[in-house]
């Protein structure tokens, strides 16, 4: 699937009969690393890289979330159902750049877990800016968990938290341009098809991510 053409429809998760209708004609992917990294920062890192094949991409998912959420039980399922459809998990702790967007550039898809304070962290932002330039030029597809946020509306128009957020960092006058960049790669994640989180719902996980992940 083109992820240009992926599905703007949102919807809460439900039943695996609507879990298909959010990724639908979605590839399954072949099984390599999945890569789970969180706060990373890609300043710098390139963003006129060429489409790549196939054959070059390393991991087939690239978690993105934020530290501070790691601990939670809703990350922490997301995780072990990850490893469970047998893809091995690369637990980066250490701070590197270069490396991470190498990584970034080297998935196939991506899952971004949008947490209330996901706009907080500057370099979660920067990764994102930097998954959405790979989504366009690589042909990546990009799967956003808005967990715990009650409308994605608020990540697209930056309102309640995410607003404050960027309230924040829009106060250092060198990050302004930074900002700008962010705004609009939040505007666009908010469009793609997710799962729109709800108490209740996380027994949908694995549906979610056998629809995302195999196509079936």
């Amino acid at each position: 699937m083109d992820p240009g053409n992926q599905k703007k429809k949102r919807k809460d998760m439900g039943p695996p009969s609507k879990t298909r209708s959010l990724i639908s004609n979605s590839p399954p992917l072949k099984r390599r690393r999945l890569l789970n990294m969180d706060s990373v920062s890609t300043q710098g890192a390139s963003s006129s890289s060429s489409p790549s094949s196939s054959h070059s991409l390393t991991y087939d998912v690239f978690l993105s979330i934020r530290s501070e959420d790691r601990g939670s039980k809703f990350a922490r399922k997301l995780h072990r159902n990850l490893v469970g459809k047998g893809m091995s998990t690369f637990n980066h702790r250490i701070q590197d750049p270069e490396g991470h967007a190498k990584a970034i550039e080297e998935s196939s898809s991506f899952i971004v877990l949008l947490s209330k304070k996901y706009a907080y962290s500057e370099s979660c932002l920067d990764e994102l800016v930097h998954i959405l330039e790979c989504k366009k030029s690589k042909q990546q597809l990009v799967w956003p968990i808005f967990y715990k946020v009650e409308d994605p509306f608020e990540v697209e128009h930056q309102i309640g938290s995410f607003g404050e957020a960027l309230a924040k960092h829009g106060n250092f006058k060198n990050n302004r341009e930074k900002v700008s960049r962010w705004t609009r790669a939040l505007s666009e994640v908010a469009h793609l098809s997710g799962w729109t989180f709800t108490s209740g719902s996380r027994g949908y996980m694995q549906d979610w991510l056998s629809h995302c992940l195999y196509g079936c």
